[in-house]
């Protein structure tokens, strides 16, 4: 499906287009499950290859919980950022939205999780479970509804002769196992990302995926 139909994705890629263009520093804020790692390198990576300076931080599982905390947010903007996306959190952060806001710090959400009725003071929320939304049935994960915005961010960029020259294919492998890990519905879109997911994986898998799998046997 087209990844514009995601409520709010117009906006999101062409914030993050224009990050692109512009060498703009981005933070990606992330979590430290399956779906949640997979989506911060899967950002961190394409982004990165099209020129953009990317950092990242993921919560201790322990001593920090899950979410986006204020902390990690308010040291963004301290260090110079203006631009910051979750992956597979944010949809109940309010205050680190709120914070995030009256900082003017951009934060784009991608999440899959269930909002309350209220949606949080984010530049932009990227969640097919919104009810305004239910994109792909509502069936991506976290890494799932990154791998969107990246397509649509490349797509707004090849509109402008500005494409940059990086395969989002590459990122599959990742997709995939986030999809599995998360234990996504193996249907519609999930299905196709995860069997072109499978052979990447076991034919050009990543740095990280080909490590894992060798001590993995």
């Amino acid at each position: 499906p087209d990844p514009m139909g995601i409520q709010d994705m117009a906006k999101a890629a062409k914030r993050v287009a224009d990050a692109i263009l512009s060498h703009e520093r981005i933070h990606i804020f992330g979590d430290f499950d399956c779906d949640g790692v997979s989506g911060t390198a899967i950002l961190t990576e394409a982004l990165s290859s099209a020129g953009a300076e990317v950092s990242f931080s993921i919560p201790h599982r322990a001593d920090d919980g899950h979410g986006i905390g204020v902390k990690p947010v308010r040291e963004a903007v301290a260090s110079g950022v203006h631009l910051g996306m979750s992956v597979d959190t944010g949809t109940t952060c309010f205050e680190a939205c709120d914070v995030a806001h009256d900082l003017d710090f951009d934060l784009i959400v991608t999440d899959h999780h269930l909002p309350d009725s209220t949606l949080p003071n984010a530049f932009a929320l990227l969640n097919p479970a919104r009810d305004d939304c239910g994109f792909a049935d509502r069936k991506l994960c976290g890494t799932g509804v990154a791998f969107f915005l990246l397509m649509a961010t490349w797509k707004l960029l090849g509109e402008q002769n500005r494409r940059p020259d990086y395969d989002l294919r590459i990122l599959l492998d990742r997709v995939a196992v986030a999809t599995v890990a998360d234990v996504m519905d193996l249907v519609g879109v999930n299905r196709v990302l995860v069997y072109y997911g499978l052979q990447r994986l076991n034919q050009q898998p990543s740095v990280g995926m080909a490590a894992l799998m060798r001590v993995a046997r």
